[in-house]
């Protein structure tokens, strides 16, 4: 029996939960400071029509930022790459 989610936390018959765990799952070669900053920005886009509209863009908005900063710093630090960075 699939366990009780509020429909704030579903897409469908997915629980949100579910549907973050397994993309970071896919993600094998990131941090898991980076798994945090990609499930963060998915829970906000997920949600954003049924809670908080703009404020919940805005948040995923800010945590994808984030994210794109950090993989910055890896790829520079750790592989050398450094590229122009597109967040304003």
């Amino acid at each position: 029996m699939p366990r009780k989610v509020n429909p704030n936390y579903r897409i469908g018959r997915f629980a949100v939960r579910d549907v973050v765990e397994e993309f970071i799952k896919s993600c094998a070669h990131i941090t898991p400071y980076e798994a945090y900053l990609a499930g963060q920005t998915l829970k906000y886009i997920f949600r954003f029509d049924k809670k908080n509209g703009a404020e919940d863009l805005h948040k995923a908005r800010d945590f994808l930022n984030w994210l794109i900063e950090e993989r910055q710093r890896i790829e520079k630090e750790v592989y050398g790459i450094e590229k122009i960075s597109r967040v304003p």
